[in-house]
């Protein structure tokens, strides 16, 4: 907030405050004092009125009753004539006894006036005869009128009187303390802890050598200032090393970063090289490594009983069918070891392109059979796909010289299928398969048979 312009200098917001402080208790102070005086006075001027209405009484009772009891009306009311012309008194009347008006001059008051009524009696041989009543009214309008005059007077007085000292106190206070607050703030906006000036205040009137409050402020300003660049020194020297060492620090990270960078990459092949052995071993812990690459015999036993009991709860159909290879030992007496292994890897080729599914099976189950399980797979289904691996198998031509079922490499295929239950098991299964497979080879081999 900028100062504001007045009395030819400059106000600052403090200073207007102090005026206004200055201002309402200056009115308040007069405005009470005002009050008080003009009650005094008006008990003054109503107490005055009242000793006027007495000395009236005293004046003119006698004379004014001596008229009445003689029936005198035109002195009586020359008398009443002569009190309404006093000073205040606006109407003077004249009662009998029961209340009825005898005589009256002026305008009667029903409001703003004092009224003196003085009983009017005779002596009469010796006794008292109340005969009427006077009745004086004295007007307030003069004491009124004195008393606004007077306090117009005096509020008007007070208001110059609070205007010029007001004015003093202002312009006294802008050149002692305002001023030299305002300088003390403009020094603080633009302190810079690292020069070394001081503040130090332009003060001409000045009463005495004592320090005063603005001293005390500079003083403490000053010395606030010193222990701030001192502190800014050493946070300076500290925060010097402190880069230093982070950098330093910075430098080490940076070449344990890249060293475990390095073994990170190296950690991560290794897994890499782990996971990948992991898995081949995986496979050849269940398939035959030997020969077919197909599930070796406890791989197949597992896969078969899971999906056994996923039929189970599902209540669908299961087949399992076994394959042998008509006459294999007379093949390998008469061919070899090595042609043998050779066409026991064609099969297996055969079995691996027919069964494609996720949950079809198959594996090597002994020297020359083979094991194949069709989830979800009816008899019919079951026929069509072991009949399509026989006649492919077949279609191997494969020479077989010692056989006496074909002149080329043949099998005999038996399937069982049927929907698990809770009162029977996947080996059970498995046996009928065999016993099937060996009907299959007493009815001449090279065929497929399925239980009905």
């Amino acid at each position: 907030m900028r100062p504001i312009a007045s009395l030819g200098g400059k106000v600052s917001p403090l200073s207007l405050r102090l005026l206004l402080v200055i201002i309402v208790s200056s009115l308040l102070l007069t405005l009470v004092l005002t009050a008080i005086q003009l009650a005094l006075e008006y008990r003054a001027d109503v107490e005055y009125i009242e000793l006027r209405l007495e000395e009236i009484e005293i004046s003119y009772l006698d004379s004014l009753t001596q008229s009445l009891w003689n029936f005198n009306e035109e002195q009586y009311r020359v008398q009443l004539k002569g009190i309404l012309s006093l000073q205040d008194v606006v109407y003077v009347e004249i009662r009998d006894p029961e209340g009825t008006l005898i005589a009256a001059e002026g305008e009667p008051l029903t409001s703003s006036a004092i009224i003196n009524r003085v009983r009017l009696e005779a002596e009469n041989s010796g006794q008292e005869i109340l005969i009427g009543e006077l009745a004086i009214f004295a007007s307030l309008e003069r004491v009124y009128r004195n008393l606004l005059y007077r306090g117009l007077v005096i509020l008007l007085s007070q208001a110059i009187k609070t205007i010029l000292i007001s004015t003093v106190i202002i312009l006294a206070f802008y050149y002692l303390v305002a001023r030299h607050v305002r300088f003390i703030a403009d020094y603080l906006k633009r302190l810079d802890v690292r020069s070394d000036d001081r503040l130090a205040l332009a003060r001409r009137w000045r009463i005495g050598r004592s320090k005063d409050e603005l001293d005390v402020v500079t003083e403490a300003i000053n010395e606030m200032k010193q222990a701030l660049r001192a502190s800014y020194e050493r946070i300076y020297q500290l925060n010097a090393g402190l880069e230093s060492k982070v950098a330093a620090r910075t430098r080490e990270l940076e070449r344990a970063n890249r060293r475990l960078a390095e073994q990170n990459t190296a950690l991560t092949d290794s897994h890499r090289d782990l996971r990948a052995q992991k898995e081949r071993l995986d496979f050849l812990a269940s398939h035959d490594s030997l020969l077919t690459m197909l599930y070796n015999r406890r791989a197949f036993d597992e896969r078969f009983d899971r999906e056994w009991r996923d039929c189970l709860r599902g209540g669908q159909p299961l087949t399992v069918a076994l394959l042998d290879i008509d006459h294999f030992k007379r093949f390998n007496d008469h061919y070899g070891h090595q042609a043998g292994d050779r066409a026991l890897l064609r099969v297996a080729a055969v079995l691996a392109e027919v069964v494609r599914r996720p949950r079809d099976g198959a594996g090597r189950y002994g020297g020359e059979e083979f094991v194949l399980f069709l989830p979800e797979t009816d008899l019919h289904g079951a026929r069509v796909l072991l009949e399509r691996v026989r006649a492919n198998v077949e279609a191997l031509a494969i020479p077989h010289a010692e056989s006496s079922t074909a002149p080329v490499l043949t099998v005999s295929i038996a399937c069982v299928s049927e929907t698990p239950t809770s009162t029977s098991g996947p080996e059970e299964l498995v046996a009928q398969a065999d016993q099937l497979l060996y009907r299959a080879k007493q009815q001449g081999r090279n065929r497929v048979l399925c239980n009905p």
